[in-house]
C-alpha cells in the first residue's frame, strides 16, 4: 500500500513538472516570436 501512495505521489509531482515546462516553453515561444516580428 506504501509504495502504491509513493507511486501516486511520483506520478503527480512529474504531470505537475510537465505542466511547468510547458508553461515555460509557451514563454520562450512568445519571446522568441517577439524578437522575430521586431527583427
Amino acid at each position: 500500500m506504501l509504495s502504491f501512495a509513493l507511486v501516486m505521489w511520483v506520478i503527480k509531482v512529474l504531470w505537475r513538472i510537465d505542466k511547468n515546462v510547458k508553461s515555460i516553453e509557451r514563454k520562450l515561444d512568445a519571446t522568441s516570436n517577439k524578437k522575430d516580428d521586431s527583427l
